[in-house]
């Protein structure tokens, strides 16, 4: 709560989030590749139900973030890490039904975690204070470390003594988590007014259980899902229009206006991040010279680079946000979500550069391009992620920042969908090799890097009508 330091919440819900985020890590980064390789699906129905999932683990926490809103954010914690930590141990065997059954409890489970870990870390500062983007930055660094060894670990642990005992693994991390966070839950002081402790945790298991087989059914009927998920963002864009317009104070309505624009421009960032561990993953089996040191790197390994570059990037962020907040100096929301988007898109035209300078014996893609490609993506999250969930506790009105996290979560729900799409644009034939897919790569990951560059190029003419939304209580 102080000015010249953070508060020790922000230790505890970091520390607690790094196990959690390995489990989360282990799933996403293992189960396209999974269900290519192990289970036989073709690519585009592997792309469509990874898209799903996380469509759902990013739009169940609009639930499940105004349940912990009213039950208690503690508590939901506990309760929804209990519940991913038993679907890791379900993952474990290997029958499809239990497949299904596990990823829906992990996304009914992580509804809760996420909303309700990103809303404390935001109580543990006053709205004014210059450490908030700070602050959220740096949980957003730390808890990556988590992202990271589970990306560069799992891939290896499912290549060389099976996937059981990865998502064993991830089970027994998200157990680790709940020890800490319980342990050191009194250091997290903020007033929750919910109800008693037995009435909490009997609302949050029944509310587990009920999200848990709603998902199953929506990752069952994935045409359902993506339907039910467009009309959700359209209800929940027209309920935060309705909310924003009944605010008697101007200020705190435009606060909500420009939050609105700027989780519609979050779309172009997250439907291109959701695709590093789809349809980049798959890419990097295919098309990429994968043997270093004469070690033959798992794909999903890969995907560590992304929490490598946040990691090591995201120090230097940190210290640039407090640099410039402390000489009025630092860019406005809108400048770094436009940054953002430039950014990403060319992360993905550096992959499409590295298509185009093959090695002419192999056909495959340097390791050094998907490297360099990732500096850039990892760059553009930095610029976007911690700094979107820090705006929420900045632009919603004080008691509805877990609202606010589910709607922030919605958008980048649709994007999981999105990403869907885009990765459907990459479908390559079965057994093809790099220099038959190659020119398929290169196209799709051309129209999704430039697309994305003109959303962004859209985000820099939003700005200054933004800026007034922030800015100016007497705007009309």
């Amino acid at each position: 709560m102080h000015s010249d330091k953070h508060p020790r919440a922000l230790w505890v819900l970091s520390a607690a989030s790094v196990f959690y985020c390995f489990a989360f890590c282990t799933i996403t980064s293992l189960l396209t590749l999974y269900l290519i390789q192990k289970l036989g699906m073709k690519s585009s129905d592997a792309y469509n139900l990874f898209a799903a999932l996380l469509s759902l683990l990013f739009t169940l926490p609009l639930f499940g973030g105004y349940l912990s809103q009213k039950l208690g954010y503690k508590s939901s914690i506990i309760i929804g890490s209990s519940v991913s930590m038993l679907s890791c141990f379900l993952l474990c065997l290997h029958a499809v039904v239990f497949q299904y059954i596990g990823i829906a409890a992990f996304a009914a489970g992580n509804s809760f975690v996420t909303p309700s870990m990103y809303a404390l870390v935001g109580l543990g500062y006053k709205q004014n204070d210059i450490n908030r983007n700070s602050g959220y930055t740096l949980y957003y660094l730390i808890f990556n470390v988590g992202f990271l060894t589970s990306a560069l670990l799992a891939g290896f642990i499912a290549q060389y003594l099976g996937y059981s005992l990865a998502f064993a693994l991830a089970g027994a991390l998200i157990l680790v988590s709940i020890i800490i966070f319980v342990g050191f839950k009194h250091w997290i002081l903020i007033e929750e007014s919910t109800p008693k402790l037995a009435q909490a945790s009997t609302g949050l298991i029944i509310s587990c259980l009920a999200i848990s087989a709603v998902a199953f059914w929506l990752l069952k009927h994935l045409a359902a899902n993506n339907i039910l998920l467009w009309a959700l963002v359209v209800a929940a864009s027209a309920g935060m229009l309705y909310y924003a317009f009944k605010q008697k104070d101007k200020l705190a309505r435009y606060k909500m206006l420009a939050l609105l624009i700027l989780c519609i421009l979050s779309v172009g960032f997250w439907s291109l991040y959701m695709l590093e561990p789809s349809l980049l993953t798959v890419f990097i089996a295919q098309n990429v010279d994968r043997q270093i040191a004469g070690f033959n790197i798992p794909a999903s390994s890969y995907y560590s680079l992304d929490s490598f570059f946040v990691i090591i990037l995201g120090f230097f962020f940190s210290w640039l946000w407090k640099f410039l907040a402390q000489r009025n100096k630092e860019p406005a929301l809108p400048s770094k979500f436009a940054l953002s988007l430039l950014t990403m898109g060319g992360g993905y035209l550096i992959f499409v550069l590295g298509i185009m300078l093959v090695s002419p014996q192999t056909h495959l893609v340097n390791s050094l391009w998907i490297v360099l490609g990732y500096a850039l993506l990892a760059s553009a999250e930095l610029l976007i992620s911690p700094i979107g969930i820090s705006m929420i506790g900045v632009l919603m009105p004080r008691g509805n920042e877990g609202l606010g996290m589910g709607i922030w979560q919605t958008f980048t729900g649709l994007s999981g969908i999105i990403s869907g799409y885009l990765a459907n644009l990459a479908v390559t034939p079965n057994g093809g090799s790099p220099l038959q897919t190659n020119p398929i790569f290169a196209s799709s990951l051309l129209k999704i890097g430039l697309g994305t560059i003109v959303v962004g190029v859209i985000a820099v003419l939003l700005i200054p009508f933004i800026k007034k939304l922030l800015k100016a209580p007497a705007y009309e």
